[in-house]
């Protein structure tokens, strides 16, 4: 595996992971509807200053991604494709974010995804607050990495 900057011809296989992983999380949920929203969102996140950076296989195969903002320190996706699920693919993802970030990652995770909390918490992540996702309108946790584990608790929202 291998991770380098997501491009333009990138957008298709991006889609398909992001559609297929919530899939998987929230089977009750049509994200293939809301595919479009995402693409727009995507656009949107890298015009206001976000990348992305994709996890590659050997055969060039898009196995996972990450849209991180390095000038706010919001990590608005982690995406990991179901078939690469356990095989370090979001900690090495998460890993290259960290890097870049010396004032913390951001981010909101759903707190029905038990999977996704459990994996920021085991890399060092704490629960700073709650709120509800405004596009499903489900619960949802606010959490922060700080380099050196010094969290200042904050309830205001994150994005």
């Amino acid at each position: 595996m291998r991770l380098r900057a997501g491009r333009d011809d990138d957008l298709t296989a991006l889609l398909a992971l992001w559609v297929a992983s919530w899939r998987e999380v929230f089977p009750e949920i049509d994200f293939a509807a809301r595919r479009s929203w995402f693409a727009r969102h995507l656009a949107e996140l890298e015009d206001a200053g976000a990348d992305v950076t994709v996890a590659c296989a050997d055969d060039g195969r898009a196995l996972g991604f990450v849209v991180f903002d390095p000038a706010t320190g919001v990590m608005d996706q982690l995406c990991v494709g179901v078939d690469s699920k356990g095989a370090g693919v979001a900690r090495a993802l998460l890993e290259a974010v960290k890097r870049r970030a010396p004032g913390g990652v951001h981010l909101t995770v759903n707190k029905a995804n038990a999977r996704a909390v459990r994996f920021y918490q085991r890399e060092a992540f704490e629960i700073v607050g709650e709120a509800v996702n405004p596009n499903s309108g489900l619960a949802i946790w606010k959490m922060v990495w700080r380099l050196g584990g010094a969290v200042t608790r904050n309830r205001e929202p994150l994005h």
